[in-house]
């Protein structure tokens, strides 16, 4: 989409606001007239008998079927998933957005597979893949080189005096006070500053307080990542070594650079593609009409086949009810009742694809979007892994915008109880679609089944064959929760005062610079 669209796409949501407000007095009186408002509060009709226990029923018995497979991008099932919720959309009214031409947002993704076999040979000792090496990224090179090494390579003044052309950079994974994803997000900042010194190939080795076995697993299987055109034939092989006690860590401070061997088939990769969902829901307020709010969840899983941990040959399908089936559902609920009782900002409704796959999905539409960024004040995503509690909706950020109080009221008339994030020690907020919108400065908030610990029941079944619509699935509760999600989004939709960050919060910083000209 080209920024002259984006520019114009303001006036445009504004006419069409004003056009539903001409018409929302009429609604009203349809909607009165069919006993369809049976609790109003501050203007807002919490109560809509159209989001039924059967319809959401019949929503995670499909989302979460057998015939789906688990809903992975790249295969069948997701896309028949694509087409359901696509379909639901038409069918509430939620309309495709502006300027664009349908609901799908298509993506290009790539199945990148490690090798099986590279190995490195420097400092007289031997690296094998799999085993004390890890190739995470990169094509094929088999050649005897140079090395250089540098402490962490974080920095323009670190490269200089130091010549890297041709030669192959080891260093330190991370940087000074990095920590968390951030380490790894500085990893592929250090692997385009050593392609763009001349290095082939870079070698990070972690602290020994990282846990090799897990880096292995991660970074060992097929991985599916976002498609960049620009990148083609300009990456280079990036590893990761395990240096356990630091001894060559040692003999590098001593031996700064050297001769080393590197063998390596490099990657090798499958694209395919896969969508998110996009629809919008015209605001009442003409003069909010330019203050999007976003509802999202993933509708991604994590597929089917015996080759996946915890298959079997009786049952080799990760159906997903739980994660993220209810999340869905609830969207669903959330595009129903807004379609048919529109708030006074403009709501933009994504079901997401590729979560599972390290947020993609949600990327790339921060970086694609069709409604300039500046333009939405919001994002209510959803996404869990279960619910313990039936009593309350967890809310994983819940303190940390002035929506708060709007979402609680919400999902009180929904008749459960706003909870806050019982395990901050985990990070969630930074481990589902939310953070793509805050880290570039939008207020959210993940709304999820109520829990109190993350292990347990929900362990048992998260990522797990056995998360079905099973005995222990409560639709009951599944419906409740649905209308908290569609109530608290409809509250912040309609609040005097744009949602924002509450003073101290990291984000206000990026806010700030998103939102400095309005």
């Amino acid at each position: 989409m080209t920024a002259g669209l984006q520019e114009e796409r303001p006036g445009l949501f504004a006419k069409t606001g004003k056009i539903m407000g001409n018409n929302i007095f009429s609604y009203f009186i349809i909607f009165l007239a069919s006993g369809l408002f049976t609790c109003t509060r501050n203007g807002i009709s919490y109560k809509n008998s159209n989001i039924t226990v059967e319809e959401i029923k019949s929503n995670i018995e499909y989302l979460a079927s057998d015939e789906l497979m688990g809903r992975e991008p790249g295969h069948p099932g997701i896309e028949k998933a694509a087409n359901y919720i696509t379909e639901k959309f038409k069918s509430y009214g939620v309309k495709i957005i502006p300027a664009t031409s349908s609901y799908f947002q298509k993506i290009k993704f790539e199945k990148a597979a490690p090798p099986h076999e590279a190995s490195l040979s420097f400092l007289n000792s031997d690296f094998r893949q799999n085993e004390n090496l890890i190739q995470i990224a990169g094509p094929s090179l088999t050649k005897n080189l140079e090395f250089v090494y540098l402490d962490y390579a974080a920095t323009a003044e670190e490269y200089a005096g130091i010549s890297l052309k041709n030669k192959i950079l080891i260093t330190k994974l991370g940087g000074p006070g990095l920590t968390g994803r951030s380490i790894f997000n500085f990893s592929d900042e250090k692997n385009i500053l050593a392609q763009q010194n001349g290095a082939l190939a870079l070698i990070e080795i972690p602290a020994n307080t990282f846990d090799w076995n897990g880096l292995a697993s991660y970074f060992g299987h097929t991985r599916t990542i976002l498609s960049n055109p620009e990148s083609k034939g300009s990456e280079i092989p990036h590893f990761y070594l395990s240096d356990p006690e630091e001894k060559i860590t040692e003999k590098l401070k001593n031996n700064s650079d050297g001769a080393i061997r590197i063998d390596t088939p490099g990657f090798a990769s499958d694209s395919f593609y896969s969508s998110n969902i996009m629809g919008f829901i015209p605001g009442t307020n003409p003069e909010k009409s330019d203050e999007f709010i976003v509802l999202c969840a993933h509708y991604d899983h994590i597929g089917a086949g015996l080759h996946k941990r915890g298959a079997s040959v009786a049952d080799s399908i990760f159906n997903g009810a739980r994660d993220n089936g209810m999340g869905v559902v609830a969207l669903l609920a959330a595009a129903k009742h807004l379609a048919q009782n529109p708030a006074q900002r403009p709501v933009l409704v994504l079901a997401l694809t590729a979560e599972e796959s390290g947020l993609q999905g949600s990327r790339f539409f921060t970086t694609n979007s069709p409604i300039l960024l500046k333009n939405i004040v919001f994002a209510l995503n959803n996404d869990g892994a279960g619910m313990t509690d039936d009593k309350i909706a967890t809310l994983v950020g819940f303190e940390k915008t002035t929506a708060k109080e709007a979402i609680r009221q919400g999902v009180k008339q929904a008749g459960l109880l706003a909870a806050s994030d019982p395990v901050p020690h985990m990070n969630l907020f930074e481990r589902s679609d939310n953070i793509s919108f805050a880290k570039l400065g939008i207020p959210a908030t993940t709304m999820s089944p109520g829990f109190h610990q993350f292990s347990g029941a929900l362990s048992e079944k998260y990522h797990k064959v056995n998360d079905e619509v099973d005995a222990d699935f409560s639709i009951d509760y599944l419906h409740k929760y649905s209308l908290a999600y569609a109530f608290a989004a409809q509250a912040i939709a309609n609040m005097d005062n744009k949602p924002e960050w509450v003073d101290g919060e990291k984000y206000q910083a990026a806010a700030s610079e998103l939102y400095k000209n309005d």
